[in-house]
């Protein structure tokens, strides 16, 4: 390359450099005269209102308890761990009543 070519690059960097300087500023602006406007939380109130009785009552459904659709005759109850329906007042740890009463209805009806 020739002396006057690397001038003449030169020449060309600088003034695009000053084009884009120029070029840039007009469109983002200058960052120093933006302004902020800040919006500020309201004061949390200490005072709680009182849930709606209508869904946290004490006669509502618990989803966390585990529910068995099936056979199970009013007022048995499913054990999972054995498989049958059993009476809650009258069972114990070592023995669960079976669903024979529940079946013979079933099978009178065709079910």
């Amino acid at each position: 390359m020739k002396k006057t070519d690397i001038a003449a690059v030169v020449l060309i960097s600088v003034i695009t450099t000053i084009i884009a300087y120029f070029i840039g500023n007009s469109i983002l602006g200058d960052p120093n005269e933006e302004s902020v406007v800040v919006t500020f939380m309201d004061i949390i109130s200490p005072d709680v209102a009182q849930p709606d009785p209508e869904v946290f009552n004490p006669e509502a459904v618990n989803p966390t308890v585990e529910i068995y659709v099936g056979n199970c005759a009013n007022g048995q109850t499913w054990d999972s761990s054995n498989q049958t329906c059993i009476n809650p007042e009258t069972a114990t740890d070592s023995s669960a009543e079976s669903n024979s009463e529940t079946e013979s209805d079933n099978s009178e009806t065709g079910e």
